[in-house]
Formats: structure tokens, C-alpha cells, sequence
């Protein structure tokens, strides 16, 4: 477990110089998430686990969104797919709400899309 731990802090600096030196840019710590994926028991196991960044202490995350798809640590997607129903489910609404106001061709050219 240490060396792992180990190996994932000098990945994280090497990659931190790689952005920093050659690409310009910054790695930020307090924007930094930490998903570890695996096994319920597994991730039990390992108990609190952190990294540090620049002076910032990056802990565990349970879900974190990237690219606007959830992730959690069991690669389940129920919170994703519970975030889309629920943003598809809002939208349908609003669109149902707007049926009486709008003109026959515009409910027409809604439908076909």
C-alpha cells in the first residue's frame, strides 16, 4: 500500500512539471479530485487515503464528474444515470408546460427532431 502510495505521488509530480514546464500549465490542488475505483471491500480496505499538492491535501472522493459523466468508486453510473432522468424528466416537463403556447408547425418540427 506505501508504495503505491509513493508511486502516485511522483506520477503526480512528474506530471505536474511535465504541464507546467513544457505546456504552460498549472496543476491546482484545490481544484484536484481523487477517484479511487474498485471493490467494495476492496476500497474498505485501504481506509482514508490522500495526496498531497502543493500544500493541499487532496482526499478520497466518492463521485466526481468529469466531462459531465458521474463516476463513482464502483463504476456503478447510478448517479449519472439517475442525473440524466432526472435532467431529461425536467426538460420533457418544461417542454410539455410550452405545448398549449406554441403553434401546430413548431409542435411539428419539435416532434420530428
Amino acid at each position: 500500500f506505501l508504495g503505491a502510495h509513493a508511486s502516485l505521488s511522483d506520477c503526480l509530480l512528474e506530471m505536474k512539471s511535465w504541464l507546467s514546464f513544457i505546456n504552460f500549465i498549472k496543476l491546482n490542488g484545490d481544484k484536484t479530485e481523487l477517484l479511487l475505483v474498485g471493490t467494495t471491500t476492496t476500497l474498505a480496505k485501504l481506509g482514508s487515503f490522500s495526496l498531497i499538492i502543493d500544500d493541499s491535501i487532496v482526499t478520497r472522493s466518492q463521485r466526481v464528474k468529469s466531462l459531465g459523466v458521474i463516476l463513482d468508486t464502483t463504476l456503478h453510473f447510478e448517479a449519472h444515470i439517475n442525473n440524466i432522468t432526472w435532467s431529461a424528466y425536467f426538460h420533457l416537463r418544461s417542454t410539455n408546460r410550452l405545448c398549449p403556447l406554441l403553434h401546430r408547425t413548431v409542435l411539428l418540427f419539435l416532434y420530428m427532431l
